[in-house]
Parts: structure tokens; sequence; C-alpha cells
């Protein structure tokens, strides 16, 4: 099999082309000219360098292919704008799929995310949408755009929606790392809302059951970790591995939220982003979390990693590259990567 991958530069991305390289599947890549493609070129990926948004080049890429999985988006993160999330979540999917279909590609695998039903404690995938940011609005646009596809009987497609997807590589939570490391990270509220931490490994696992599956095309999954932990319980675990006491220190949401709101005031005052933000203070005070009954059932998708084990190897990743020494200053991360 001939396999696709847009996004492979990116943490989960990355290690979905390893694991589909384990299997023994060829890998084709479409990344930005700016991206570092060493590691890909020595495993021997068939690099394609060109924009999501050349309708020509993606069909150029998309001959021959079996299975495109689009991993390739942008985060909502400072200083990336609105515009700049919809143009790489969901404009970029209709060219993907435009070229998907031209290029008789066998199916499409598109990576969503639970965001977009909103904040709803345990939700399965046949909740209406609900998204609540610019980044969860766009992936919206983008998973609309792609179960359309399916629905109009132009291209076999499934959509997965990983949920708070951690692990060796992880640049996007280092500084949750690093900050609980520190004891520089309050519990917001009483910690008792709830988060999905999911092991990288378990993610590409959903990816490649979801492959030329029959039983997967038009279907939407929900992969996620073991089951639903509490904040206080994930902070807890990361405390432990990191080898500090877990942090007594309790805000209240409000007072959190006010501080993010001047922390955001001042960051567009000085042009650099802010040290809190309302998305941030909302992600660790709301429950959510996803029901992967579905995934479990149609798909005989079983997590496999535990979460101490998970942070566990997560944490010896950061401190072999020297983002989370035991003792001494700590290395800030590079630029982003790719989601």
């Amino acid at each position: 099999m001939l396999a696709l991958v847009t996004g492979g530069t990116g943490f989960i991305g990355g290690h979905l082309v390893r694991g589909l390289l384990d299997s023994g599947h060829q890998v084709r890549c479409l990344v930005r000219d700016t991206s570092d493609t060493s590691r890909l070129e020595a495993s021997g990926v068939d690099v394609r360098r060109c924009s999501l948004a050349d309708l020509e080049a993606v069909s150029d890429a998309c001959r021959g292919v079996d299975v495109a999985f689009n991993l390739a988006g942008r985060l909502g993160r400072p200083p990336v704008t609105e515009r700049e999330m919809h143009l790489a979540n969901a404009a970029a999917v209709g060219t993907l799929l435009e070229a998907g279909e031209a290029g008789g590609v066998h199916q499409v695998v598109h990576c969503s995310t639970p965001g977009v039903v909103g904040t709803v404690g345990v939700a399965p995938e046949c909740l209406p949408y609900h998204p609540i940011g610019s980044y969860e609005r766009s992936k919206c646009e983008g998973e609309k755009a792609a179960l359309s596809y399916h629905k109009r009987g132009r291209l076999r497609v499934t959509v997965l929606r990983p949920d708070f997807v951690y692990g060796p590589g992880d640049l996007h939570k280092l500084k949750l790392f690093q900050a609980i490391r520190n004891r520089r990270f309050p519990i917001l509220g009483r910690g008792t809302s709830l988060l999905h931490p999911t092991f990288v490994s378990d993610v590409v696992r959903g990816f490649l059951l979801v492959t030329c599956n029959p039983a997967a095309y038009g279907g939407i999954f929900n992969i996620a970790g073991p089951e639903p932990v509490t904040v206080a319980d994930l902070v807890s675990a990361i405390a432990d591995a990191v080898g500090v006491k877990p942090p007594r220190v309790h805000v209240p949401v409000a007072a959190a939220k006010a501080a993010a709101l001047g922390a955001e005031a001042l960051a567009r005052v000085l042009g650099r982003e802010p040290a809190l933000t309302r998305y941030q203070v909302g992600f660790f005070s709301r429950s959510h979390a996803s029901d992967i009954s579905k995934a479990r059932q149609v798909l005989g998708f079983q997590p496999q990693i535990a979460l101490w084990e998970g942070i566990e190897m997560t944490v010896a990743w950061y401190r072999e590259r020297g983002y989370l020494p035991s003792q001494g200053c700590i290395r800030q991360a590079g630029a982003q990567v790719e989601s």
C-alpha cells in the first residue's frame, strides 16, 4: 500500500509515518518548503514539498496513492490568526479531497478534534457540532467538508478525533510539564474537571485500524486513552514522574479568567505570546473527554498505554533532549511543531 501523509513532520504525523513504515507500507509525505525532512528522507519516505493550496501539486502527489492521511493543520495559538487556521484546517482539506478524488485515492482518513462538539463531559461522536473557539470552528469546517465527500459518493472518508494526545516528540505540552516541574502550575477550582490523555502510539493504532477497513468508511471515531482522568490526577502523575510534590495551590476559576484577560491585553501591547489565555483556563477548568465505545465495538480499538506509563516515557524523552533536566536550567522548546 502507498500511503500519503500530510503533516508528516509534525508530532502525530511523524509517529504515524513510522507506524506505516513498520507495517510494511510505502509512504509519501506532503510538507512545507521550510520543513526539516531529513528524518523522513533517511527512512525512505517520498517527500513532496508543496503548499496544500496548490491543487495541481497535491493532485500530482495523490497519483497512485491508496490511502491519504490528513494530519496537517494549525493550532489556535498566538501569533496564528483565524484566517491562517481556516486556510490550514478547512480550505486545505477541500484541496486534498478534490485532488484525492481526481487521483483515484481509495480512502481519505481525516484527523479532526473532539472540540468540534464543545466541552460536554464524556462525549460520544453523535453529538451535534458546537465548536467554542476559532480553532475548533476551523476544524469543524474541515470535518464537514470531508464527510460531505463521502455522503455524495465522491470518496471513501473516515474521520478520527484523537483526544489530548501526548508522548515523545510533543513540544506543545512541554510547557505544562515544565510548569509542574517548577511548581508553578496551580490547580484551577477543585481540579475535578475531566481530561482524556491519549498516548501517541494508541492514536497511531487507531489510524491503522481504520485503514482500508470498510467498517470505518463514512464513520467518525473518537480515539482516546484507557479512561478519562481529573486534572488533579493528571498533574499528580506528571509531578510524580518529574520528582516533585503535586501542587497544593488552588486558584478560583473566575480569578484565573480575569488574570488571563489581563495577560492577553498586555501581550497585544507587547507583541508577544500571553503568559495565560482564557482558552487555557477553559481547557483546564471544564470537563471534556471522549466516549470510545464506538471505536472499541466497530474497530476493535483498545488503548494499551496507561497514564503513568505514558507520562514516564514522555518525561524520559524530554530529559534525554535537555528540555526537562533533573537539575539546572531548562532548555526552551524551539519552533512550533505541525500537528
